[in-house]
């Protein structure tokens, strides 16, 4: 089984379908590679919006028009994460929305509603879950339901790491967390992926930064801090909106 993990993904500006007619020429190299693994991860922050309204007080909003979704599949992104800061930028509306366009085009997601996505393979078996943490500004949290953006609460996280590794699978816990636009991560970050590793091999997928940060193996496991971004446009300027 080949599993690739990608880093922040947002579909607007010049990665919108709707805005760029040149996108697909512009993407071939990188779906050429991406169509030979079998499952390919990324961490999805732009909801599909159509006339949804901004949610809350964020100091930057971003969504994707509905027609992205053709981007995902010819990329071969086939499970994606929601546990993220932006998901709800338009809230309930943007967010079920969002979750129907990916059902509806066969695309599997997890890190809300208390979601996880397995795979099995031959005699490999992979279970894909995710978490936001507080630090990112996040809107939607079900903290106490099984409704909107899972919370990084480090005892859930160590509960299903033990529930899935004694079920047989084999984890990959998604965080969405850390500072924006530093290299390093976070020392208690740090503390935190090494002390899950205690309780069994995992890989740690970790976004949010939109840099690249570091990578280690610690106790056989393969800890990604963060992966940067796989395509995200300046939130900022008005060509990008």
């Amino acid at each position: 089984m080949k599993i690739a993990l990608l880093g922040d993904i947002a579909f607007f500006g010049k990665n919108d379908v709707t805005k760029n007619k040149n996108i697909y020429s512009y993407f071939a190299d990188v779906s050429a590679v991406l169509n030979t693994y079998d499952y390919v991860v990324g961490n999805l922050e732009t909801p599909f919006v159509t006339n949804q309204k901004q949610y809350g007080a964020k100091s930057a909003y971003i969504k994707a028009a509905p027609e992205n979704v053709e981007l995902l599949k010819y990329l071969n992104i086939n499970i994606v994460n929601l546990a993220n800061n932006h998901i709800f930028d338009y809230g309930k509306g943007g967010y079920e929305l969002t979750k129907d366009i990916l059902t509806r085009n066969n695309i599997q997601y997890f890190g809300v509603d208390g979601k996880q996505v397995y795979i099995s393979r031959a005699n490999t078996k992979v279970a894909l879950h995710g978490y936001c943490g507080y630090s990112t500004n996040p809107l939607g949290l079900g903290e106490k339901s099984d409704y909107g953006v899972n919370v990084l609460n480090v005892k859930d996280v160590e509960e299903t790491l033990k529930s899935n590794s004694k079920n047989g699978y084999y984890n990959i816990a998604s965080f969405h967390i850390g500072q924006e636009h530093v290299n390093y991560p976070n020392y208690d970050h740090i503390l935190m992926a090494r002390q899950f590793s205690e309780i069994c091999p995992y890989v740690f997928y970790g976004h949010h930064p939109h840099v690249l940060q570091g990578i280690e193996q610690y106790n056989e496991s393969l800890i990604a801090y963060s992966l940067g971004n796989f395509c995200f446009d300046d939130v900022y300027t008005d060509k990008s909106e």
